[in-house]
């Protein structure tokens, strides 16, 4: 076992401190968008319980706050799901569950952010599949930013989200799972979920958790900020 502190292959130490430093973190925010969030929307359609998943974006505005004030690389994943995006297997999918109608097409209402939304200083990848590193550059934004830790949050914690998180284990990146700030389309979904992706994939915790570790670093980046306007 690797003494509390000692840095692995990839120099991120064992703590959760450690882990989640936010010079090589990034906060990836997967799929809030209108459509599986939102009122009356594909996920309302669907028979998704919705108060849960717009809770999990309520636990996620002061998180993406702190995130942005602590200088965390945030990324927000949009789902972009239009009919030339869509493959034989996954139109056989809504064909077998009556979901035939469409979700996420680029440019409309529900393919739009929910509540959140991303500034300049943020990235947006578009992703067509349910993996936001599938056919997507965000290896690419996450290796040259120097990330080595990715805290998960958005919907769904069982789809979307655990396929991103799956995927970047396999890149070789420490996942952090933000437990309040994740959600299925069902609760009794939700529990087995973050018990698997913390049994096998990475590290789940609260976002009280994550913000108070890097209230810190939000601090001293905002000194640094106001000693750069006094020299100015």
């Amino acid at each position: 076992m690797r003494p509390e502190g000692a840095e692995g292959p990839w120099g991120v130490g064992s703590s959760l401190r450690e882990k989640v430093d936010p010079g090589r973190t990034a906060l990836l925010i997967v799929d809030v968008q209108n459509d599986f969030c939102a009122d009356g929307a594909h996920f309302a359609r669907c028979g998704a319980d919705l108060p849960p998943i717009q809770q999990a974006v309520t636990h996620l505005v002061p998180l993406l706050d702190v995130a942005r004030q602590a200088a965390v690389t945030v990324v927000f994943v949009q789902a972009i799901y239009d009919e030339k995006f869509v493959g034989g297997p996954e139109l056989d999918r809504r064909a077998a569950s009556g979901t035939m109608w469409p979700r996420c097409v680029r440019g409309t209402w529900g393919a739009d952010f929910f509540r959140v939304r991303p500034t300049p200083d943020d990235f947006v990848v578009r992703k067509h599949r349910y993996s936001g590193f599938l056919g997507t550059d965000l290896d690419v934004i996450l290796r040259a930013r120097g990330v080595r830790t990715v805290v998960m949050a958005g919907v769904a914690t069982d789809v979307c989200v655990e396929s991103t998180a799956r995927d970047a284990f396999m890149r070789d990146y420490h996942v952090v799972v933000v437990s309040d700030c994740t959600a299925a389309t069902r609760p009794d979904i939700q529990v087995p979920t973050l018990e698997r992706l913390g049994a096998y994939f990475g590290v789940v915790t609260s976002s009280s958790e994550l913000m108070q570790i890097w209230q810190p670093a939000m601090t001293a980046a905002a000194g640094s900020q106001k000693n750069r306007r006094v020299r100015s």
